[in-house]
Order: C-alpha cells, then sequence, then structure tokens
C-alpha cells in the first residue's frame, strides 16, 4: 500500500468469530490486520514465532523448502513447481 508492506490475515466472517469466541480482524488499509495473540476471553490464541520476509509473488521454492524441513520431502510426491503452469 503506497509503497509499503502491509500483512492482512485472512479470517473467518464476524459470525462465526463471535460463535466461537474469537476476535475479528479488521483492515483499514495502512496497518497491519494480523490475527491477535488472545482470544475475546483473554486466552491464549495464536503466537507468531517467526515473519517472513514479504514477496511480490508466491515464492513456491522458498516455501517447499520451508516446509519440507518439517514434514519431509516425501509428503507431497504429487507437489512440483511446474504444476499448473502449461506450455
Amino acid at each position: 500500500m503506497n509503497g509499503k508492506w502491509v500483512s492482512a490475515a485472512a479470517t473467518f466472517d464476524k459470525g462465526l468469530c463471535e460463535k466461537n469466541g474469537l476476535p475479528t480482524v479488521e483492515f483499514d488499509g495502512r496497518t497491519d490486520a494480523i490475527l491477535p495473540e488472545r482470544g475475546l476471553k483473554g486466552r491464549p490464541y495464536i503466537e507468531y514465532i517467526e515473519k517472513f520476509p514479504s514477496k511480490d509473488d508466491l515464492p513456491f521454492d522458498w516455501i517447499y523448502a520451508k516446509i519440507s524441513k518439517i514434514v519431509g520431502t516425501d509428503k507431497r510426491p504429487w507437489l512440483k513447481r511446474t504444476d499448473g503452469i502449461r506450455k
């Protein structure tokens, strides 16, 4: 936005958030709209361990390398960089 990266978390709709005691995330287009650390009753909700760098496009190779370290490379043998790309 205006030369600045702004984080925006995809969340549930307001009704579902209220039903489950979760805070909604408001996006004003100027500041980060991320999930809060605590739910509506003050209990821990989410903890951000690491913030990854912003990218202009989906960094497939970077994501694949990060996820492979956690779940291994043999979990998604069907997933390839060229999936969905037609020549």
